[in-house]
């Protein structure tokens, strides 16, 4: 065997082609490669009552379940049924003594902050203190959208009774109740600074009500003519009843066209007088900031 693999070494690439084609691949393997594949050692036991023989080429490994342990069910109670449901206002009820604490953590910090001399640690409280004021403000103004939409649904429940349409709040409606409140905050704060802004401040709910006026009278005026195109369907009518029909369905029309102009008209004036009361505001918060900045 070792001669004939001598004599194929030594042999050329062709003459080696050659030979594989006359006996073929598989005898060509055996003899080139002496004996084929190698054949894997199965480790088998000589008798049962013996250990198996196990490579030692493979690592044994280390972790080994010996007494079964019971697996930690780990509970996140925010996310738990059995905790309950978050009940917003119980919530702020039970934890409402936090913000005494607060008041009291502060008033500590303003005492360090006039103590202190060294401009790292001044600048560290002052930080803490600006936070904490905006964190003061920010749960303020929650809590008085909160007071209004509650208001708001209130009376939207009162008129649901009454038998109107519900409506639900967008978060535009809710905007608009939120500018509507800061107006009449501002008309409170700025009578004697600003007479004109208290002017605009009062008649905004005034245009609010003419709007509503408007819109009701259109919607009147439509079911009126609703009712006239019903009646008119019946066959049982006369000419002169058709006619004053038609003729009162006319009146109505003309009515709406005169309501909608009127209506586009305040929608207009709303808009300005918005927009000039915005201005007001954000002249009044820069103001408001340079004096506390000095």
């Amino acid at each position: 065997m070792e001669e004939i693999h001598k004599e194929l070494s030594e042999m050329t690439f062709e003459e080696l082609q050659k030979f594989k084609d006359k006996v073929g691949i598989n005898m060509f393997n055996k003899i080139y490669h002496k004996s084929g594949k190698a054949k894997k050692k199965k480790f088998q036991r000589e008798n049962k009552n013996r250990p198996m023989e196990m490579s030692s080429k493979k690592p044994v490994s280390r972790h080994r379940n010996v007494i079964p342990v019971p697996k930690k069910i780990i509970r996140d109670p925010r996310f738990d049924n059995l905790s309950g449901e978050y009940n917003e206002q119980f919530f702020q009820k039970a934890y409402s003594f936090i913000d005494d604490v607060k008041e009291k953590e502060k008033r500590i910090l303003k005492k360090k902050l006039k103590k202190t001399k060294d401009p790292k640690k001044q600048e560290k409280l002052h930080y803490i203190l600006t936070r904490m004021e905006q964190q003061k403000l920010a749960s303020e103004q929650d809590k008085k959208q909160k007071t209004l939409e509650h208001k708001w649904r209130s009376e939207e429940k009162e008129m649901i009774q009454q038998g109107k349409k519900p409506y639900f709040l967008k978060k535009s409606d809710k905007k608009l109740l939120e500018i509507v409140e800061k107006y009449k905050e501002l008309k409170e704060k700025s009578k004697a600074t600003c007479p004109y802004f208290s002017e605009l401040a009062s008649t905004m709910p005034s245009i609010f009500g003419q709007i509503e006026a408007v819109e009701k009278g259109i919607k009147a005026c439509r079911t009126h003519i609703e009712r006239i195109d019903k009646s008119l369907r019946e066959k049982h009518l006369t000419d002169e009843e058709r006619l004053s029909f038609l003729d009162c369905q006319d009146r109505l029309r003309n009515q709406i066209k005169k309501h909608e102009k009127e209506l586009k008209a305040l929608r207009y004036e709303n808009l300005k007088s918005m927009i000039l009361a915005v201005i007001f505001f954000c002249i009044l918060c820069v103001i408001y900031a340079i004096i506390h900045i000095r």
